[in-house]
C-alpha cells in the first residue's frame, strides 16, 4: 500500500470538505478512520454525538471518478492504524479470516497459520491481509 498524503489536521469547525477518508485523532493517536461523501458534515456529527473522543482530524480526498472505492481506501487505513473506535473493516475481499484465506489458497489452515506466525504478519479484528499472506507463501516457495 502506498500511503497518500493526508491534508493538514483540522478541527470540526473548519470549512466544507468533500468526499474521502478521514482520520480522527486523540493527541497523536488515530482513534477512528471513516469515509464520507462530505467529510465536514460527518466529522461534525462525530463531534456532536460525543461517542468518540478526538481532538482533531485529517483527511484524504478521493474523487468519485477514481478507480478505487472509498471502502477499499478506508479498509487499508483501518488495517494500518487499528483504531480503537473501529469495530469492523469494510468488506473488500482483501481482509479475511484465516480459514477463508486457507480455503481460497487450497491450503490447510494450520499451514497458513504457521506462515502467518513465522512472518509475524499483522491482523486486526481477527482479519489478515490476504495479499500479505499470499506474498509470504510465495517467498516460502
Amino acid at each position: 500500500m502506498s500511503l497518500e498524503q493526508f491534508n493538514p489536521k483540522q478541527t470540526p469547525q473548519d470549512s466544507l470538505i468533500g468526499r474521502g477518508i478521514y482520520r480522527l485523532y486523540n493527541g497523536d493517536e488515530v482513534v477512528y478512520v471513516g469515509q464520507a461523501q462530505c467529510i465536514t458534515v460527518r466529522v461534525a456529527f462525530h463531534h456532536c454525538e460525543g461517542a468518540k473522543q478526538f481532538t482533531h482530524y485529517d483527511y484524504l480526498l478521493v474523487p468519485a471518478d477514481e478507480e478505487r472505492s472509498l471502502n477499499a481506501v478506508e479498509a487499508e487505513y483501518i488495517f494500518l492504524h487499528k483504531p480503537r473506535y473501529n469495530y469492523a473493516i469494510p468488506r473488500t475481499g482483501r481482509y479475511r479470516r484465516l480459514h477463508q484465506i486457507a480455503h481460497s489458497l487450497r491450503k490447510r489452515v494450520k499451514d497458513v497459520a504457521s506462515i502467518i506466525e513465522e512472518q509475524n504478519l499483522p491482523s486486526f479484528l481477527g482479519l489478515y491481509d490476504e495479499e500479505q499472506v499470499r506474498e509470504a507463501l510465495n517467498v516460502q516457495g
